[in-house]
């Protein structure tokens, strides 16, 4: 019941308007449609919905197949190996001690806020306006950084743009890929938009 009522007073401002009401009743049935496809691929794997292989019989979907199938926003696409790790480096690299931060600790990894692009959708934006070879520069409080856009190719169906992050610090620096889509941001999303993968 408490779960019901706090659903219920999450969506009531989306639905204050009609392209708010409109874009949820979307996500709706856009999540439903997955739901139904993703048990229907889980089946086809699990091989509950076929009968056992006939002579010339196509072979059943590989478990690859079904996780290709699965991506239906860049957010689902498959990081590269080590990547968390990287940004977490990258990250710790640009840590530096400030008594007006939260935690005591300010990061100049944090291009984000650094470049005042905290809105809905500003960072992600911002940068997949950029075309291959343009740079976006701040200045940090230890470190300076660059952020390049070094190629734009497709992954996983999707319209993307490759980031190379490089953070100067003296005559040390630390560096990490990343990786910025065109498509859906959410389940509930009306339209597609640029998101950040990693």
């Amino acid at each position: 019941m408490i779960r019901k009522l706090t659903l219920a007073l999450a969506i009531l401002p989306l639905l204050a308007s009609p392209a708010g009401a409109q874009a949820w009743l979307e996500g709706l049935a856009r999540s439903a449609v997955e739901g139904v496809a993703r048990e229907a691929v889980g089946r086809a794997v699990s091989g509950a919905a076929q009968p056992a292989s006939t002579p010339g019989a196509a072979p059943a979907p590989s478990k690859a197949a079904a996780k290709t199938s699965e991506i239906v926003r860049p957010s689902d696409l498959p990081k590269p190996a080590g990547a968390a790790e990287k940004k977490q480096a990258y990250e710790d690299f640009s840590r530096y001690s400030c008594s007006d931060c939260e935690g005591g600790r300010g990061y100049d990894a944090w291009a984000r806020q650094i470049l005042g692009q905290t809105g809905w959708n500003k960072w992600e934006s911002k940068v997949g306006a950029l075309a291959v070879g343009e740079t976006l520069t701040w200045q940090g409080v230890k470190a300076n950084g660059v952020l390049k856009v070094v190629s734009e190719d497709p992954v996983g169906g999707f319209p993307c743009k490759q980031i190379h992050y490089r953070l100067i610090k003296g005559a040390a620096s630390a560096e990490r890929d990343g990786l910025f889509c065109f498509g859906r941001s959410g389940p509930y999303s009306g339209s597609d938009t640029w998101v950040e993968v990693y």
